[in-house]
């Protein structure tokens, strides 16, 4: 049951598999083992799981405040908006994403499993065997049917049911495992089989090479650890400590730990991805430019958040183009016809000949850690009213696993907590602690913010 619920929470939408196996084995159990005693273990086999994910799910809706998870908020996913399209469309609710259940079926090899299925009628029986193949066919058939109650994939329908091809290749092995050798009392069917055989071979291997797009899953690592080498490049030439970057690839960047992100593509930033889907959407330029402000910001692409940052007022007068046809990528359109081709910007405040206050405080922690320092700065910084005072904070998460091994996070929460943007300044150094910490920062954002004469709210 433990190796069962692990299963259940490996993805965010595991359940959505693993709830209707349970249901199968369970049925299965019961028709197998007679009397009632016997035919329940199999009932309170699947409730065991059953409970232990809904005491996992309740721990983390007590940590964070919410059930759904940040990755889900990014990606649109909302598993209660099948019951919302049913009550407005009905039937057509189905029916309207027919192109993708078909898309994800053919994708993963679906067909295959379907076209090997009569081969059962040749298989040993055995009861173990097909209660696999039950619950490998109703995961496939679940993953077909995906779009319809999570909707469908941001950047690409199939890319969300990718485990399906291991589901349809175990599938196929069981079949052929089980098939018995066939007995042909009339030999001279044998060349006729081996035609059909080998024409029906011929035209599923036609049908995946032409009719099927054939691509890539995704990308090399290999672009966007260039990126990490020439955000590295960058830090060491303006000796700039821990630099916040931001693009829409990150994985390969965080990986390494060097960096603290802003992920302009959402999965991995939970304040964009809460302001993103929401009616708060028009606070993101605030949040990017007055709270986050990434030191650097990187894209190869088009994407979504183009008209929010790169084509915004604040970020020609704060930005400095650092690589080549940076300028040429935002004035057309930010439509390059080269995508692979990285394009990097600099923060003109933190750079090494800036005179800004951020500079100084980061020169002065990098020589001497000291929560002092930043103590001086906060009250010196909120002595002028309508200041925009968020660059200590932002100075304090820069060297945040500094402060964490010296033991001076506590001290650090005392220092912001006279802050006027407390709620966001505290998100930056008990995040790592605090799962709701960031609930309260985007509820500051939205309600209160930065005064008007700093901020770029409409």
């Amino acid at each position: 049951a433990v190796v069962v619920f692990l299963a259940s929470i490996s993805r965010i939408d595991s359940i959505y598999y693993i709830g209707p196996a349970l249901v199968i084995f369970s049925v299965w159990w019961w028709l197998n083992f007679r009397g009632l005693r016997q035919g329940m273990r199999g009932c309170y086999f699947s409730l065991v799981v059953v409970g232990l994910w809904l005491g996992y799910n309740l721990w983390r809706y007590v940590y964070f405040g919410d059930l759904t998870p940040n990755t889900a908020h990014a990606q649109g996913i909302e598993a209660s908006g099948w019951l919302g399209r049913w009550r407005e469309s009905g039937w057509g609710a189905v029916t309207q994403y027919a192109e993708s259940y078909l898309i994800i079926f053919v994708k993963h090899g679906g067909y295959i499993l379907t076209a090997a299925l009569p081969l059962l009628y040749f298989a040993r029986r055995s009861r173990a065997a097909l209660l696999m193949l039950a619950v490998i066919c109703c995961i496939v058939v679940a993953g077909s049917f995906s779009p319809f109650f999570f909707g469908e994939a941001r950047l690409d329908r199939s890319r969300t049911t990718t485990h399906l091809a291991v589901f349809v290749v175990l599938g196929l092995g069981l079949i052929i495992d089980r098939t018995k050798s066939l007995r042909i009392k009339n030999r001279n069917l044998l060349p006729g089989i081996a035609a059909v055989l080998a024409l029906g071979v011929a035209g599923v291997l036609a049908f995946n090479s032409y009719i099927i797009p054939q691509s890539y899953m995704c990308c090399s690592v290999n672009p966007f650890d260039l990126v990490r080498q020439q955000f590295d490049d960058l830090a060491e030439r303006e000796e700039l400590p821990r630099p916040t970057v931001s693009n829409v690839d990150l994985g390969v960047i965080s990986w390494h730990k060097r960096f603290n992100v802003v992920d302009l593509g959402r999965l991995g930033s939970p304040v964009i991805s809460n302001l993103y889907h929401s009616e708060a959407f028009y606070h993101f330029s605030d949040y990017f430019f007055d709270y986050a402000a990434p030191d650097f910001i990187e894209t190869h692409g088009p994407f979504w958040a183009c008209q929010r940052v790169l084509t915004h007022p604040e970020f020609d007068r704060r930005y400095q183009a650092v690589s080549a046809g940076a300028m040429e990528f935002i004035q057309n359109g930010c439509n390059p016809n080269d995508v692979n081709l990285p394009r990097i910007w600099i923060r003109a405040d933190i750079m090494q000949t800036s005179e800004s206050a951020e500079r100084k405080l980061i020169d002065t922690l990098s020589s001497n850690l000291s929560v002092d320092a930043l103590r001086r700065e906060l009250a010196s910084c909120q002595s002028v009213a309508g200041n925009n005072c968020v660059y200590v904070a932002r100075t304090a998460y820069r060297f945040l696993p500094e402060f964490r091994d010296a033991g001076l996070v506590d001290e650090l929460n005392e220092v912001f907590s006279v802050s006027r943007t407390r709620d966001y300044d505290l998100y930056l150094i008990n995040g790592y602690r605090d799962g709701q910490a960031h609930q309260r920062a985007i509820e500051f954002i939205v309600n209160t913010g930065l005064p008007a004469s700093s901020g770029t709210s409409p």
